[in-house]
Formats: structure tokens, sequence, C-alpha cells
């Protein structure tokens, strides 16, 4: 079952059907795992089984946000610069993979970054050398769920990629 925020009751089947049960250690509200036993209660019937009663957490909502660069950063052509991301999803507590991207035109189309795609979940960066000048760059860092669900966020503003002055 599912975490809801209230107290909730393992499910057992009975034979013949619809026998009554006695609950051992259950119910319980918090996710977790619990050992609970199951005893029939009726006059004609007996019996008793044990085992481990899980109350799984609820699934977060898949996130990314872009932290750097976001806008306005000037990075030199040539030069190592990390992209750093935050990032939340339903492989609990983290998104199953990441790619990230890189756009010279402000957004309008995107390249994957060499090295920085596939992405363990875990991740929460990347190191890029950027291979070009633009003024008006963008990262585009997209998340993926065990599901296959994705979510993307974009520098929120343009950052430059300056050639390297000697």
């Amino acid at each position: 079952q599912t975490y809801a925020g209230h107290s909730l009751t393992p499910v057992a089947i009975t034979n013949p059907p619809g026998l009554a049960i006695v609950w051992t250690n259950a119910p319980h509200t918090n996710a977790g795992s619990y050992a609970v036993t199951a005893t029939v209660n009726d006059s004609n019937y007996d019996g008793a089984a044990s085992g481990t009663f899980v109350i799984n957490p609820l699934a977060s909502t898949l996130s990314v946000a872009v932290q750097s660069p976001n806008g306005g950063e000037r990075l030199l052509k040539g030069v190592s610069f990390t992209i750093h991301w935050t990032a939340a999803g339903n492989a609990v507590p983290n998104p199953l993979s990441f790619d990230v991207a890189f756009s010279r035109d402000g957004g309008s189309t995107f390249t994957n970054i060499t090295g920085c795609t596939n992405l363990n979940g875990a991740l929460r960066s990347c190191k890029w050398i950027p291979s070009s000048i633009s003024s008006n760059a963008r990262i585009r860092v997209s998340a993926r769920s065990s599901g296959g669900a994705k979510v993307i966020d974009i520098s929120d503003a343009s950052f430059a990629i300056r050639r390297l002055e000697y």
C-alpha cells in the first residue's frame, strides 16, 4: 500500500472468503515495513499467518531546475565550466537520469553536451568545455523518471561565451 496520511491495515484473503480477521501490530500510518500477524476470528475456523506489511512513501513529483549558468554569466571558450542543477523525482528521491544540452541561439535549438547525457539520477552537475562563442547561450537539463516521464528546465536568461584573450 502507499502512504495516505491515515491509518492503513493489511489485506488478507481467507478460505472460505469473508472470515473475520484480527490483526496484531496493525494498523500503521507512516511509511515503513512492519511485522504483522493475521488471526482468524471465527468459532468454526482457526488459523493465523504472519508477514511483513509495507507502506510505501508517496512518489515525489519529478522536477529539475538549472542553477548555473542560469543567465548573465560570462564563460570562456575552451575553459572548463561546471553546470549545476537541482532536482527531485519519483525514483525516490532522485530522477532516473539526466541529459544536458546547449543552445547558441537563445533556446531555439539545442545540442546534447558530450559526456553530459544519460547521467545517473543522483548527480547534480556536469563538467563542460564550451567549444563555440555565443552571446545568446542557454543550458537545458532534462530529467527522466523510471516510468518514462520527462521534465526539462532551461536557463532563465542567456549567458555569454567569449573568446579567451591572451
